[in-house]
Formats: structure tokens, sequence, C-alpha cells
């Protein structure tokens, strides 16, 4: 998703307005005397409140396909001298440009060497992991060569555009044909990036597995247990850093898995799933309101004659329009637990309303899973 050092707290789509287009006009006229910013704005403006965001950035860049030179090398001279002059501008960056990166991809596709390229360059004020999509659908065997190269990049933005680029679930983005028909056809350049010094494509590297989780379940955690496998040897070898910063992509990536209560996934991590436990969860909120909490506590016993690190979530059984349930897993802590030891344990969960879920009335189901495996059940009457 674009960036944006903006600190308006509005609707994304807010962020490309008659005022962001009008920056952008001067902008341009700025870079290219004989950029006709008037009737850019003119035409990106006209029809703009009306529409919604990623049909606001198309709107946008067919004016802007309208208004640069039809010659894309000529109408690429103009957008290096732009970005010359708003490097360090906050006010041109993060949705302000993301129309001019969906320009390249649709003004670009046939000079895909030279679009590619002048995305890398784009991508440290606004990023092109939408804009590169379509390049890689024409050429995936050409595009991920060229991403050999990005890897080893000094710019950590043109290193993080390779990985989220490549997602095969890259949210707000269409399907890559490529990813599709092969789910791993980037975990050779991911491997590069695994222990990148920068969080920032770490991040991405670690979404970009969970992804693979989301469609191939095997292919992620043989690539897990690689890295896993990676990070001891670096820590053998006295690399503490390298050896965390894997642990850290490798822990997030499966994510996925782990609240699933995968037990592969959890003995990658170090958990145990088959751990010898008792547990008792009493609900202290037998009825909630909404705009309320449900609050219930938690009481764990090892039975295990071994020492344990627990990871412990919990799922509610939220119900649907149609009286179906769907479940969701909540993360709630991690705890070590000796043999005999008893860990007492408290939790609110807020129901209160959001934009992603509605809230209808009935018996709502909670789960504790201890390392994967659900241990206790109990319910809560939510009414609305």
């Amino acid at each position: 998703m674009p960036t944006d050092s903006s600190s308006s707290t509005g609707a994304f789509k807010d962020r490309i307005d008659a005022a962001a287009v009008a920056r952008l006009a001067d902008s341009f006229a700025d870079a290219d005397s004989g950029f006709p910013s008037e009737q850019f704005a003119h035409d990106a403006v006209d029809g703009l409140a009306a529409l919604e965001l990623k049909a606001r950035v198309a709107h946008v860049s067919g004016a802007l396909l309208a208004a640069l030179p039809g010659r894309f090398t000529d109408a690429a001279a103009v957008v290096d001298r732009l970005i010359l002059q708003v490097a360090g501008r906050e006010d041109i960056s993060g949705f302000v440009l993301w129309p001019l990166t969906d320009w390249v991809a649709r003004a670009g596709r046939s000079s895909p060497a030279e679009a590619l390229e002048l995305l890398a360059r784009l991508t440290p004020y606004s990023t092109g992991e939408f804009a590169v999509r379509p390049f890689i659908d024409d050429d995936p065997r050409g595009v991920l060569a060229r991403f050999e190269d990005w890897v080893g990049r000094e710019d950590e933005h043109v290193r993080r555009l390779v990985s989220e680029g490549t997602r095969p679930r890259l949210p707000w983005a269409p399907r890559l044909a490529a990813a599709e028909a092969e789910p791993g056809a980037a975990v050779h350049l991911l491997d590069r990036l695994v222990a990148d010094p920068s969080e920032y494509v770490r991040r991405s590297v670690s979404n970009h597995l969970n992804d693979l989780c989301k469609m191939d379940r095997t292919l992620a955690l043989s690539v897990a247990g690689r890295w896993s496998g990676r990070a001891d040897a670096s820590a053998a070898a006295g690399d503490q850093v390298t050896a965390r910063r894997i642990e850290w992509v490798v822990r997030r990536g499966i994510r996925t898995l782990v609240k699933a209560g995968d037990g592969d996934a959890m003995r990658l991590l170090g958990h145990d799933p088959d751990v010898a436990l008792s547990a008792q969860l009493d609900m202290h909120t037998p009825e909630v309101d909404l705009g309320g909490a449900a609050q219930w506590s938690l009481r764990l016993t090892s039975k295990d004659p071994r020492e344990h690190r627990v990871v412990i979530d919990y799922a509610v059984h939220f119900i649907r329009a149609n009286g179906s349930t769907g479940r969701k897993v909540f993360k709630w802590t991690t705890v070590d637990v000796a043999p005999g030891q008893r860990v007492d344990l408290d939790r609110r969960h807020a129901i209160v309303p959001i934009t992603i879920r509605n809230y209808h009335p009935g018996r709502h189901v909670v789960e504790v899973q201890a390392n994967g495996v659900v241990v206790a059940r109990d319910s809560f009457e939510l009414r609305v």
C-alpha cells in the first residue's frame, strides 16, 4: 500500500483529491515548461469526487496518459525531473504519486526494461508494488531475472519492491498469474532478503511467506523450515543478529498456520502440540451487550513431566447474518509451564462496532487453544 507521511485521518480516497491533483500539476509544470498543467488538472479533477480510491488512481492516471508525451522515453525523462524536485517533499509522496506509478504500468508495457527502472526510481516516494505486477504477468522469467539485480540494490525500497510486488495475495491487487501457476516462483529471491538489514524489507518477506501459507502449506513450511535451519546455523556461528532477523521473519510469516493450530507450524517454532495440559475456562460475563466486553478466566495446569513454552490463543465463533458462525483467532500470550505448575490468566475481549465486522445476537462460543490445540471452551450471549 502506498505510504503517506500526511497526518490526514480521513478516508484513503481523500488523499487523492483536487488539492493533491493541483500539487501534482504544479510539480509537473516545474519539471517541464511544456506540460499542460491546466488541462491535466481539469481532466483529473472532472468527476473525481464521485470515485472510490482505486478508481481515483485510474482516473488521474488516465489524465496523465493524455498530458505526458506519447513516447515513453520522453515522458520518463519528465518524470525523472519531477522525482528530483519532489525528493523530500511530504506533500508530494505516497498516495499523491500513486497515479504516477499506475501511469507507468499503463504507458510502459511496450518498454518494460525502461519502465521497470523508472518504477525503481519512483518507489522510494510511492511504492510500485501494484504497478510492477502487469510486467510480471507479461514476462515472469524476464522480470524475476531483473529482480536478481534489485535484491542487491542499496535502496531498501527497491529491495522491498521485489518481495511485495511478487506477493501472491497482495491486498488491493489482482492475483499474479505466475504466482497462481507457481506459488514459489519468487522464493529464490526471498532467500536473499530474509535476513535483510531493513525491517521494512523483512516485514514484506514475512507477509509473502504468510501468503504462501494460504496457498501451499507444504511449500510454506518447507521454506520456513529451511530458513529456521539457516537461523540456527547463524546462531551457532556466533551471528546472533542474522539469527534473530530470520527467526522473526519465520515466526511472523507462518502466523496464519499458527493461528489455525497447525501442529507442524507449532513444532517449527519449538512448541509441542502434544504437551499434556488440563484447562478450565470460566466465563464471567454470560451476557454481553454490544459495546461492552466478554470477560473470562483460564486455569491451565501442566500434567507433563517436561517444562514447556505454551502459546495461548483464543477463538471467538461470531454469528453471521444467516445464522452460521465464523471462527476468528486472537493472540493472547505465551507462558513457560513447569511440570505440575498452574497458571491463572484473565482476559477481556471488547465487543464494539468495527468496520470489518457486523455483530449479530446469539450465543458466541469462545475456545482457548494451547500450542494450537483447543483445551477449553465456554460461551456468552450477545445482545445487540
